[in-house]
């Protein structure tokens, strides 16, 4: 099994035992994974599928560049990196899923995608994901930068109230 399938299955573990309520002493990263793996269950995606958690990484990603970004140009920077997120095969997406993941790209796409397919529509917070994507669809990379900008803003991120569930469809190929 590859590295990145084991630490996804050992994630599922520390989240699955989150939800059951046994708490234990956690890292400050296994806190922001669970943050953002709460918020992704709101948005109805299923927990039980690797693809979720390699999405959440693909989050986490987008939150730490969105922290490095300095203040001058920042509007320029957020507009380049929502191109390279809607790019399936951007140099961004090579980097997490070669060199971070050990996965070929095409492989981590189709574990994200796997998972959008099994997105529960009757389980999702439709006022947070209103308030996450808009009243748009959107894609899974648009997505990404959307729950990474709520994640880092406090949860208080809000892009208007208009409370239709937004579909999160696939990347295309520029």
């Amino acid at each position: 099994m590859n590295c990145a399938r084991y630490l996804a299955r050992k994630e599922k573990e520390v989240y699955d035992n989150y939800r059951k309520g046994n708490f234990v002493e956690q890292t400050i990263k296994e806190e922001k994974d669970i943050e953002i793996l709460s918020i992704l269950e709101k948005l109805g995606y299923p927990m039980e599928h690797l693809g979720t958690y390699f999405y959440k990484d693909l989050v986490l990603f987008v939150c730490d560049e969105i922290k490095n970004m300095n203040t001058s140009d920042l509007q320029q920077k957020n507009n380049d990196m929502l191109v390279s997120l809607n790019n399936k095969y951007s140099s961004l997406y090579i980097w997490i899923a070669s060199d971070d993941k050990e996965l070929g790209c095409k492989t981590f796409h189709s574990y994200i995608e796997d998972a959008l397919l099994k997105i529960d529509y009757d389980k999702i917070d439709v006022s947070l994901a209103s308030r996450i994507y808009g009243s748009e669809d959107i894609t899974y990379g648009s997505a990404a930068l959307h729950i990474a900008e709520y994640f880092l803003n406090g949860h208080t991120y809000n892009n208007g109230v208009n409370y239709k569930i937004p579909r999160v469809k696939k990347l295309q190929i520029l």
